[in-house]
């Protein structure tokens, strides 16, 4: 069955697709969605860069600037052929509920592989995927400007655990305690090269501003 991914370059996205290629799903577009504000739905810091990621994996990409109003995002969707919507939703039911009924309303189906999965499970399964990812803001008691640009490994896995132990943080940061980028992963031809970025603090957030990208070669 052929599907679209929504993507916005972070890993729960990228992961969900990846589950998805895996099953069979014949992925055919990637859509990726900018906010026209700050949004509960919709992933925002760097979205520019999923452009590169879909060169990479090959594949058409589309991108829509639009508010968390559902009616916008029907239009969106309304605009693809492919039966299979994939989303990155964990915890959300704002987000996921949401979803679910456009796509319903469309007659299309909306597969969200890594719904209610533990946090700490699903970031050892991406690691064990070889995703590799790296932290593009932080906004969080105990996560400092050293984080940005930091790749997700055990040891960062350590430290969450602590942080969610002594903070209450959300592992996979599903209260905006971070954002995300996947810089490589088995379905990228090509890895994602950082050439240039700025690291921007203000108070108790920080954003890894990436002014310049470039696709390497795979060694």
């Amino acid at each position: 069955m052929d599907g679209i991914s929504l993507i916005s370059g972070g890993k729960d996205s990228l992961y969900a697709m990846y589950i998805a290629m895996q099953q069979g799903i014949n992925i055919k577009k990637i859509v990726n969605i900018i906010p026209e504000r700050y949004s509960f739905m919709y992933h925002f810091p760097n979205a520019e860069l999923v452009n590169y990621i879909a060169k990479s994996i090959g594949i058409p990409f589309f991108q829509f600037r639009i508010s968390d109003e559902p009616y916008e995002l029907k239009k969106v969707l309304s605009e693809f052929d492919e039966k299979i919507v994939t989303s990155g939703a964990i915890a959300s039911e704002y987000q996921k509920t949401r979803i679910d009924s456009v796509c319903y309303e469309l007659g299309k189906i909306h597969y969200a592989p890594l719904w209610r999965k533990d946090p700490f499970q699903l970031l050892d399964e991406i690691l064990d995927a070889q995703l590799k990812t790296i932290f593009i803001s932080v906004s969080a008691e105990g996560l400092g400007e050293e984080f940005l640009g930091r790749v997700i490994d055990r040891e960062t896995i350590d430290i969450l655990k602590k942080l969610n132990e002594r903070y209450g943080i959300h592992p996979s940061g599903e209260g905006g305690e971070y954002e995300t980028l996947v810089i490589d992963s088995p379905i990228y031809k090509k890895s994602l090269k950082i050439v240039e970025s700025d690291r921007k603090w203000e108070g108790g957030y920080g954003i890894l501003e990436i002014k310049k990208i470039m696709l390497i070669d795979k060694f």
